[in-house]
C-alpha cells in the first residue's frame, strides 16, 4: 500500500483515538475526578474482581506514582480503604467504601451504561470486527516496540 495512504489512516485512526480518550476524561471532570480516579472506579466496577495497587497499575497502564497519589486522595475523601491481604503483609486489596460505592453509582457505572448503550448500536459482526482489529492492531504495534527497544 502507498506510504501516504497508510499516513492519512492513521491520522485518522490518531484522531479518533485521542477524541476518545477525550470523552473519557470529560466523562471523569464532570464527575469531579482526575482521569486516574475515574479509571481506578471503573476497573473496580466493571467486573466483581479485587485488585491490589500493582494490579491496578498493571491494568490500566499507568506509573505507579500516578495511581499512588489518586488512591491516596481517595482514601482520603473516604471512598476506598485498603484490606490486607492474607499471607501478605505488603499487598493490600481496594475495597469501596458505602461512600465510594455512591460515587461509582454516579460516575462509573454510568460511564459503563453508556458505553453498554453504544455496543448495542453495533450488530454482532460489527461487534467482532471492532474487538477483532482493535487487538490485533495492539498486538502488532507491541510487537513492532518490542522489536525496536533494544
Amino acid at each position: 500500500m502507498e506510504t501516504q495512504y497508510l499516513h492519512d489512516i492513521l491520522i485518522r485512526y490518531n484522531r479518533i483515538f485521542k477524541d476518545t480518550d477525550k470523552i473519557y476524561h470529560n466523562f471523569a471532570k464532570s464527575y469531579g475526578l482526575s482521569d486516574c480516579a475515574f479509571w481506578i472506579l471503573y476497573l473496580l466496577r466493571e467486573t466483581d474482581t479485587q485488585y491490589t495497587q500493582a494490579e491496578i497499575c498493571n491494568m490500566l497502564s499507568l506509573p505507579r506514582q500516578t495511581v499512588n497519589s489518586a488512591l491516596k486522595n481517595l482514601q482520603s475523601e473516604g471512598y476506598i480503604s485498603l484490606t490486607p491481604v492474607e499471607n501478605n503483609k505488603k499487598s493490600k486489596i481496594l475495597v469501596l467504601t458505602e461512600k465510594g460505592e455512591g460515587l461509582a453509582k454516579n460516575s462509573a457505572d454510568m460511564v459503563l451504561k453508556a458505553e453498554i448503550k453504544v455496543l448495542r448500536q453495533f450488530s454482532e459482526n460489527e461487534l467482532q470486527l471492532f474487538l477483532s482489529l482493535s487487538e490485533k492492531y495492539a498486538v502488532l504495534l507491541r510487537k513492532e516496540y518490542e522489536e525496536n527497544s533494544d
